[in-house]
């Protein structure tokens, strides 16, 4: 009886991938945190010369078939892991599989990079909508606000409702005073940062479906339909109001649900692209900022969503999601200085 092929793998996975196309989705999820693994886990040898290390893959996926790994342990090789290691009677071994820093999948003709020097991350997780574009005007802080809201509502009811930008710049200010500074805008232009404000509304009166409402990329007249259902939160917070005491800590609440910030509103960060870390302002643009200050004016924000965090050659950054559609940043996500972040704030959906 012919013995089962295998498939011998070599850590990092990119030759392998180029050649089992079957693998690139399964190894993608791993990545990208869509199965869930546990920390213990016990694997039976298949056969004298080969093993099976997985968790349990979704029907659709298939059975892999089974499969080598190659493992180094200080200066001893081990070709065939925990198969016939000659330590008698079978016991429960510990093993730590580590990717490479980057990982290339290539699911039917398409190259997909998939970053894991990240610590933590919401992409992948099914609750995030794909990545929009406002194209004009200062809309970007309904953008984030709306997706916080989004996730939050998604995991406490299991269902992803894309919410009403269009709702927020048209009837904000219907229930809730113009802020003077905002007095002299054109008819059809949009409120500059406004996340509480948009937080406020969501309390009272809520936020309709995207459906019922679609954004229309100018602020126009209140037309929201009546005896429709909406989306409401029970309070926000701001992290400033919070006895954060460290980063550890901040952590800690990113990985609950994704925060709302503010970052400068420059040309560097318009024009930033690729997956090196954001490290905020040149020195030109600080100088036109701090003269903006000195004058009495306030110099521009723009509102992205923290998705996640990490470290990159000894630097802390989120991993923050923009709508400035994908050709910005990488495919619309980017890495930014922790340090240029501000107004970090959060929906609560549950109770204060």
């Amino acid at each position: 009886m012919a013995e089962d092929p295998e498939v011998h793998i070599n850590i990092p996975l990119v030759e392998l991938l180029q050649e089992v196309v079957k693998y690139a989705k399964y190894i993608k999820d791993v990545v990208a945190n869509r199965m869930r693994w546990i920390e213990f886990e016990i694997t039976v040898a298949l056969t004298e010369k080969s093993s099976r290390v997985r968790s349990k893959i979704p029907p659709k996926l298939k059975d892999p078939g089974s499969f080598t790994i190659s493992i180094t342990i200080d200066n001893i090789e081990v070709g065939l892991a925990l198969c016939d290691l000659g330590l008698g009677e079978s016991r429960p071994t510990t093993i730590t599989l580590q990717l490479a820093d980057r990982s290339l999948a290539y699911p039917d003709g398409i190259i997909e990079d998939v970053l894991v020097k990240i610590r933590f991350h919401w992409v992948g997780r099914k609750l995030l909508l794909d990545v929009d574009n406002q194209r004009y005007g200062c809309c970007c802080w309904a953008f984030a606000a709306t997706e916080a809201i989004t996730v939050v509502y998604a995991r406490k009811n299991k269902k992803v409702i894309p919410l009403s930008k269009q709702q927020l710049l048209d009837c904000m200010f219907k229930y809730y005073k113009i802020p003077s500074r905002f007095a002299n805008l054109g008819k059809k232009e949009c409120f500059p940062y406004s996340c509480t404000k948009a937080f406020t509304f969501a309390m009272h009166p809520g936020i309709v479906e995207e459906s019922k409402y679609p954004f229309m990329e100018a602020r126009g007249e209140c037309k929201c339909p009546s005896n429709v259902e909406t989306v409401k939160i029970k309070g926000f917070k701001n992290v400033s109001e919070l006895n954060i005491k460290d980063q550890k800590q901040l952590e800690g609440l990113i990985k609950t649900q994704p925060l709302t910030c503010a970052v400068p509103h420059v040309s560097s960060l318009r024009e930033h692209r690729g997956e090196e870390i954001y490290m905020g302002p040149t020195d030109a643009e600080v100088e036109e900022i701090n003269k903006l200050k000195d004058r009495g004016d306030r110099a521009g924000l723009h509102a992205m969503l923290i998705v996640g965090y990490g470290e990159e050659n000894g630097e802390e950054f989120y991993l923050v999601k923009n709508s400035w559609g994908k050709e910005w940043g990488y495919r619309g996500f980017a890495k930014i200085k922790r340090s240029i972040a501000s107004k970090l704030s959060f929906p609560i959906i549950d109770r204060l």
